[in-house]
């Protein structure tokens, strides 16, 4: 949102939260056993075992980080050499190099032994090769909507040699095998031409799913696709509908470009142009195609507004739209003033500042083409705690706007009255990223990140503040689940926790620290105060809070964030992390950074 959203607003909350306490509370709280009673183990085994790579493997690369773990009472040697980089509980990593050929790697740790055989093959040409017996990623995996008339690629994955159709809309597709493979079986990309057909020339009609049958060693299996087809008919218009709480929008037809603005769920826009993976809005934004949904017909896209409404409660006020579409927005808050604009919007007439708590002025510039840019002026921008824009199904347009919460005078509860919402990153087949023990030897980020969030819910709750929980337990959660409550609520603030790694051919020992992401610039403030207390308790490097456009760090109406507590591929910060104390003290650092932006 670089180009839309002012970076004075950044400067501006600086101001605002300098006068804030900054006082530590971290030096009261000794209460390390009731806080971090959560139920979710966190142990790391303290016995002798190479955890990655779990078995003899062939590889291209020159070296290799060789993790695992240990008795941390032993020293531990590998090919007679002493390793010193473990963690507290006897997690281990190891940067090896590899010449060609097999590398054995002996490990002793008291009078136990292990060892590991790395072999280092020229190219991938000498990797063991693995086959299947079954068929993937059958196009679409998304609902893709393509013009009448155009010939498409319906494209799977199915092993190599066997015969595989495809039914799309009672029209049979045959697929052949794009490159031979010198080994039957081996999973070889498959695809076929298919012409869209021009189902109805003013509508965009959906064919429905792609059924797959493939033939493969005398036996017969059908597959369908995830997404469905779309035919947008010669004279039709494609209109897509966001089906995220939020969704980023880029410069260009790729993700890399810069961002331009968020959709919300339930934004309509036109669809000018498209290409693999992405549409191009009327707008003019680009979002990729997998976050919104192709309407069937020929829906409406414009917003013609009737009437407006305001109403308010404790936490924030509001002016209601009432009108025929949801229109896409881009948002700027520039110092004291906040500005939005609507596209693909008329009739919007003037909005009453007099009865808001917030705005002392409220201008309306009709644009022309559908382009309706709305100035709200503040006193001064502590005024405003954040803002969002929704939408319901029956056209009405809400633009919200948080009064900034206040600490309790509750020196005990100081959160009394302030709800905090937490995110423990990845859950169920989920599992993100392992740590130094591997999978069997220790718990991997899904678990780290449930402990870690229910120790801060009990610290914060210990302050008196709500908790908002995106998920308690080791289960699949979607990004929409992650964020839904939350924003119903209009929580205070939204905090993802999450473990960083790196890779295995690096030295993966060195990479440490926190960093803190966001995307808004009203939560830099707070990115860069979790980041600095969770380094600093738990004596890590402070690696700062950066900008990127996470999907839960895309709330507008409260400072959101994504925590990378410290590098899980480090054995001394795994360790840490899996540790109680090291639990105890991310959850004191991020109820201290709370209280310290209040």
């Amino acid at each position: 949102m670089n180009q839309f959203i002012s970076r004075i607003a950044a400067l501006t909350l600086a101001v605002a939260m300098a006068a804030a306490p900054t006082t530590a509370y971290a030096a009261n709280y000794n209460d390390m056993d009731s806080v971090t009673n959560t139920g979710v183990s966190t142990k790391v085994s303290q016995k002798l075992a190479v955890q990655k790579p779990a078995q003899d493997i062939k590889v291209t690369s020159a070296t290799y980080y060789i993790t695992g773990t240990s008795n941390p009472n032993e020293s531990l040697y590998v090919n007679g050499q002493q390793v010193t980089n473990r963690g507290k509980y006897g997690s281990f990593g190891v940067f090896v190099s590899l010449e060609l050929g097999d590398n054995v790697f002996n490990f002793q740790n008291g009078d136990a032994t292990d060892s590991v055989t790395l072999t280092r093959v020229a190219s991938a040409a000498y990797l063991d090769v693995s086959t299947t017996s079954y068929l993937t990623n059958p196009f679409p995996t998304y609902d893709n909507a393509f013009p009448a008339g155009k010939t498409i690629k319906i494209k799977c994955v199915a092993p190599s040699g066997a015969s595989v159709s495809a039914n799309v809309g009672g029209q049979t597709v045959y697929l052949s095998q794009d490159v031979s493979t010198a080994k039957k079986g081996v999973a070889a990309n498959f695809s076929g031409s298919y012409t869209v057909p021009n189902s109805n020339a003013n509508q965009t009609v959906n064919l429905g799913k792609v059924t797959y049958t493939m033939n493969y060693n005398g036996k017969t299996s059908t597959y369908t696709s995830a997404g469905n087809l779309f035919s947008i008919g010669s004279g039709a218009t494609l209109v897509v509908k966001a089906n995220q709480n939020a969704t980023a929008t880029y410069a260009k037809g790729d993700t890399s470009s810069n961002f331009v603005s968020i959709l919300r769920m339930g934004t309509t826009d036109r669809v000018i142009g498209q290409n693999d993976t992405m549409y191009q809005l009327g707008m003019g934004a680009w979002v990729s195609k997998n976050l919104v949904t192709p309407q069937t017909g020929a829906p409406g896209y414009w917003n013609e507004v009737s009437s407006i409404g305001f109403d308010s409660d404790s936490k924030g006020e509001k002016y209601i739209l009432e009108g025929t579409a949801n229109a896409p927005f881009t948002a700027e808050w520039n110092g004291n003033k906040v500005i939005l604009t609507l596209y693909n919007t008329t009739g919007v007439g003037s909005l009453n500042a007099e009865v808001s708590n917030i705005f002392t002025d409220i201008t309306v510039n009709n644009k022309g083409n559908g382009v309706c840019e709305i100035t709200f002026t503040m006193p001064s921008a502590s005024n405003l705690w954040g803002y969002n824009v929704e939408y319901n199904e029956e056209g009405e347009t809400t633009l919200y706007f948080k009064y900034p919460p206040k600490k309790s005078s509750d020196s005990d509860r100081p959160l009394k009255g302030i709800t905090v919402a937490l995110d423990a990153g990845h859950g169920g087949t989920d599992v993100g990223a392992l740590g130094t023990a591997g999978v069997k030897g220790g718990p991997t980020e899904n678990t780290l990140t449930l402990a870690t969030v229910l120790t801060t819910k009990n610290r914060l709750e210990s302050l008196g503040a709500k908790v908002i929980l995106a998920r308690n337990k080791d289960t699949y959660t979607t990004n929409n689940a992650r964020m839904g409550e939350a924003m119903e609520e209009k929580a205070d603030f939204f905090v993802s926790l999450h473990c960083n790694s790196v890779g295995v051919t690096v030295d993966a020992g060195k990479p440490s620290g926190t960093e803190v992401y966001y995307y808004e610039d009203l939560s830099k403030n707070f990115a860069a105060a979790i980041s600095e207390k969770v380094a600093s308790y738990n004596g890590r490097t402070n690696r700062g809070a950066k900008y990127s456009a996470y999907r839960v760090t895309l709330n507008s109406y409260a400072p959101s964030v994504l925590v990378e507590m410290g590098f899980i591929s480090n054995p001394v910060e795994y360790d840490e992390i899996c540790s109680p104390e090291g639990q105890f003290k991310t959850a004191n650092a991020v109820a201290d950074a709370i209280l310290a932006s209040l």
